[in-house]
């Protein structure tokens, strides 16, 4: 799970979509709170911007569901004749 978070936060801070000040401040803020006991399910409330618990929001592995998003759409363009 670390490593996994680990490739999410460089990929995240990358895109540059946290170039401004508060953007940056957030980055930071999030990678200071994964480094606290207990707080690897923290991450930034894509509704908010603000840093929450993701298990209390209910959101348990974003990336298994993007992967999967991402072999539906092959699976449904290889049976389309698409590939």
């Amino acid at each position: 799970m670390t490593a996994v978070l680990s490739r999410w936060q460089s990929a995240f801070q990358q895109a540059g979509s946290l170039s401004d000040a508060r953007g940056a401040d957030l980055s930071l803020r999030s990678q200071a709170k994964h480094t606290q006991e207990g707080s690897q399910t923290w991450g930034v409330n894509g509704e908010t911007g603000a840093l929450a618990d993701m298990k209390d929001l209910g959101i348990w592995e974003p990336l298994a569901v993007k992967l999967q998003t991402y072999k539906t759409a092959v699976e449904v363009r290889s049976e389309a004749g698409g590939a």
